[in-house]
């Protein structure tokens, strides 16, 4: 709404001709405006007029969205008795914010002269600064009266007031009503005809005067005495005041704002002269559960400019932190970047603490936005931390920012799953060297396939625990073994001991037997770190083409029939072995199915040594030679000597292995004595 330099007030007269009817208007209105006019102009007063005698009305014309101030007058000798002149002023909403003081209006009634009513004809124009009123003069007794009726805890409808004499009635009334902020000002109604009623015509709140009305109760006795001491003592004051602006500002927010009218007004005394935050705690059974929205706002950025302190800061969040407020706390946010991590901590908590959007919630947007990311990372706590990383995801990237207890990290990582683009190298870049298996396995349980590098790397950099959790996730998909296989040779044995005994851990078969080929080529340069890979490492090469079968073999074979002679491999890995080799058409057990899958791959014959090549250790040699000559007979064995590179070793055990043979097929081995 603008407001223009000079106000348009229009005007009516209504009087005796041939009956009360309008004489004159510089006003069209509407015909439900008229009605209510030409009743009102001529209300039944008890008390009879006699010259120079008047009295003041005053209504809400709401089909013509004005306001009438009316002053009547006995039409005098020559008329029929009980006639009247009314002089009405129509003033629109805005004339009614705009004009200081609304009193002076009294100057602008006259009364017609010789019934010549062109004056009325015609709008009057006023400077919008409007006229000056002096300090009036009004009734205690009447006015508290007054007061506690229409802001008292349970405010009248009707307000009835002792009447004294006719000019304190007026004086009374249009206090009462220039103090009114505008919206109650356009719903009030009110006469000073001794008897005149304003019922029928739905008045939000009227007010009438009486010789017969009660005494007014005392002030002290009401809930909010400084309240309603201060409307009293402002009453009598030229306008405009400090405590009609500011209920004109405040009190039409309350749900209820007549029965809060008091209290605006007792909180205007306190607040005066009380720094931001001071006020604000003031005024918090005002805006608490969203009351007043606008004060709160008004009060909240007040303390926003003016609060440095971090203890004032702490009371701003906990008196305000819910209020549903539109303020910029961006500057107060920006200062609070100097707080101690301790701090910063505290007020962030403090601000999630807040039972619903508002100032607290936008602070700590504004706060976490505004900080660098180390002084945010550095205020992390239980509470803050994921509404922190949903505001600035770089956190995650700050060591600072993640719990150094392993189990609470890998339910922090679980949430943080659920954010879009997560650098995860950088992520995972923060979390060393600290890492521990509880965070390892959320973040495998994490990653999304474009993250699969991301848990290769891990495994590589880990120790034995972080690798031993990450190699199941690995052996569990042929891609994330390609990717350790593309870069083999960072793979050190102890990795591939990992990773076969994870193997291990599945259901045989396994497959993807190039990339498990490629893998174990790290074996040619180092032997096997345990007995797990020389598990995985000798079932691959029964599955492999030579010459890379033979080579693991080599590699494998003699080893593995160590430990298994030995007992050296756990009960899982044996079940895992026999199951296997079971699978490859072997029928015996233990050491002796590992020797029938060695000569069941690589037979011996005249031109190839076979199996009796995959080991230097002769008791191996003699049980692949016997298993030989049990398979085929001596024939078998004699042809193998023929072989140009069978080693000394071998021809050893092959020649032991062939007296055996004779032995008992003649019959003196082993038991010949029988």
């Amino acid at each position: 709404m603008q407001w223009k330099a000079e106000v348009r007030i229009e005007q009516t007269l209504h009087g005796y001709d041939r009956g009360h009817r309008e004489l004159a208007s510089s006003a069209v209105l509407d015909d439900q405006a008229r009605s209510v006019m030409l009743v009102l102009s001529d209300l039944l007063a008890t008390s009879a007029f006699s010259s120079g005698k008047s009295y003041l009305t005053a209504y809400p014309l709401q089909s013509a969205s004005r306001y009438v101030l009316a002053r009547t007058w006995p039409a005098g000798q020559g008329y029929r008795p009980g006639s009247v002149w009314t002089h009405s002023l129509l003033l629109d909403y805005q004339t009614l914010v705009v004009l200081p003081d609304l009193l002076f209006l009294q100057s602008l009634f006259q009364p017609p002269r010789l019934e010549k009513f062109d004056e009325y004809r015609r709008p009057v124009i006023l400077s919008a600064e409007g006229g000056k009123t002096t300090h009036i003069n009004i009734s205690k007794s009447q006015a508290q009266s007054a007061l506690l009726q229409l802001y008292g805890d349970c405010p009248a409808d009707d307000v009835i007031v002792r009447s004294t004499r006719s000019s304190s009635d007026e004086i009374l009334a249009l206090a009462l009503w220039r103090q009114m902020w505008p919206a109650l000002r356009r719903e009030f109604a009110f006469t000073t005809a001794e008897g005149g009623g304003l019922s029928g015509f739905n008045f939000a709140c009227t007010m009438r005067f009486s010789m017969h009305t009660l005494e007014s109760t005392d002030v002290a006795q009401i809930s909010e005495p400084e309240g309603y001491s201060a409307l009293l003592d402002d009453l009598p004051i030229a306008g405009p005041t400090d405590l009609r602006a500011f209920l004109g500002r405040y009190a039409i927010e309350s749900p209820v704002p007549r029965r809060s009218a008091a209290q605006v007004a007792s909180f205007f005394l306190k607040a005066r002269e009380a720094a931001p935050v001071e006020r604000l705690a003031a005024a918090r059974p005002l805006i608490v559960d969203g009351k007043m929205p606008r004060l709160a706002r008004d009060l909240i950025a007040a303390a926003v400019v003016a609060t440095i302190e971090f203890d004032d800061v702490m009371k701003l969040v906990s008196m305000a932190g819910s209020a549903p407020v539109d303020v910029d706390s961006g500057p107060l946010a920006k200062r609070l970047t100097s707080l101690s991590s301790q701090q910063m901590r505290a007020l962030l908590d403090s601000c999630l603490s807040a039972e619903s959007d508002g100032f607290a919630l936008d602070l700590f947007k504004q706060v976490v936005t505004h900080s660098p990311s180390a002084v945010v990372a550095g205020a992390a706590s239980d509470i803050n931390r994921i509404a922190m990383a949903q505001l600035r995801p770089d956190v995650l990237e700050t060591p600072e920012w993640w719990p150094v207890d392993d189990a609470a990290r890998g339910a922090l990582i679980s949430r943080v799953a659920e954010f879009r683009d997560v650098d995860w190298a950088a992520v995972l870049s923060a979390l060393r060297p600290t890492i521990g298996p509880n965070t390892v396995g959320a973040l495998l349980e994490a990653l999304s396939a474009n993250g699969e590098s991301i848990g290769v790397a891990l495994f590589k950099q880990g120790n034995a625990k972080i690798r031993e959790k990450i190699a199941i996730w690995i052996v569990a998909r042929p891609s994330r073994l390609q990717l350790l296989a593309e870069n083999v040779d960072a793979i050190t044995p102890d990795m591939l001991e990992v990773l076969a005994a994870a193997q291990i851990g599945q259901p045989p078969p396994f497959d993807h037997i190039q990339i498990w080929s490629a893998l174990f080529t790290i074996l040619e340069k180092a032997p096997p770190a345990g007995t797990s890979s020389l598990i995985i490492g000798y079932l691959l090469s029964l599955r492999l083409e030579d010459p890379a079968s033979r080579k693991l073999a080599g590699i494998t074979f003699a080893p593995l029939y160590r430990a298994v002679k030995s007992y050296r491999l756990s009960s899982r890995e044996t079940r895992y072995l026999e199951t296997s080799l079971a699978r490859l058409s072997a029928t015996s057990y233990g050491m002796r199915s590992v020797i029938d899958s060695a000569l069941t791959r690589w037979p011996v014959s005249s031109s190839d040594c076979g199996a009796l090549q995959l080991s230097n250790d002769g008791e191996q040699i003699l049980e692949l030679a016997r298993e030989v000559a049990k398979r085929g007979g001596s024939d078998a064995l004699k042809a193998a000597l023929q072989i140009s590179d069978l080693s000394v070793t071998a021809k050893a055990c092959i020649h032991r292995a062939l007296e055996d043979h004779d032995k008992k097929k003649s019959g003196g081995w082993p038991f010949s004595w029988w």
